[in-house]
């Protein structure tokens, strides 16, 4: 009868212990409606904004800096042992929407094994890039989502690009609105 009891008590723990290792923080991100876009598409507008997000391009590089750096410049310095996997696009605001790059979350993973994922935004002159707080409303700025792979690693095959309707921040722990699932295969 003991035998049975910690057989069942060591089965549970073991289902427990699966199930938890099977969840990632990536599940903090997740999207209750998710669209799909692959590199070299466009979406007319992201669902449920004025804004049309255009995916560019995807590559491989050690640094990132702004597309016409000048004076002091926030940028992506190299980092030893690891890479950026950089989706670049455009972000088109026709309207006089306020956008920042809190308004944006990412997640990416291949297979069970996620990445530093985040939005990265220029300033609509490209000399710099926009902290979380900057704004811009009106223009199109470049964006781009930057991975952080460790050398050696394969690149994310599962990319996931994060807002909410009308592009307001999250939250705390609650889900963002929407999400596009990016195809990362070079375009």
């Amino acid at each position: 009868m003991i035998k049975e009891i910690k057989y069942i008590l060591c089965l549970c723990m073991g289902v427990i212990a699966f199930t938890v290792g099977c969840t990632g923080s990536a599940s903090d991100e997740k999207a209750e409606n998710v669209a799909i876009l692959e590199v070299g598409e466009t979406t007319y507008p992201i669902e449920g904004t004025e804004v049309t997000l255009s995916l560019k391009d995807a590559y491989e590089t050690e640094e990132l800096s702004p597309s016409t750096p000048s004076g002091y410049f926030y940028y992506y310095e190299d980092k030893e042992e690891y890479y950026y996997y950089v989706i670049a696009g455009t972000l088109e605001n026709p309207s006089q929407t306020v956008l920042s790059p809190s308004d944006f979350g990412a997640a990416s993973w291949n297979g069970r094994k996620e990445y530093e994922t985040k939005v990265v935004m220029e300033n609509s002159s490209g000399a710099t890039f926009m902290e979380n707080d900057d704004e811009t409303a009106g223009e199109e700025i470049r964006v781009y989502i930057l991975v952080m792979v460790k050398d050696g690693e394969e690149t994310p095959d599962q990319i996931e690009l994060y807002y909410n309707e009308g592009l307001s921040e999250k939250n705390g722990d609650e889900l963002w609105d929407r999400g596009v699932r990016i195809d990362p295969s070079y375009s």
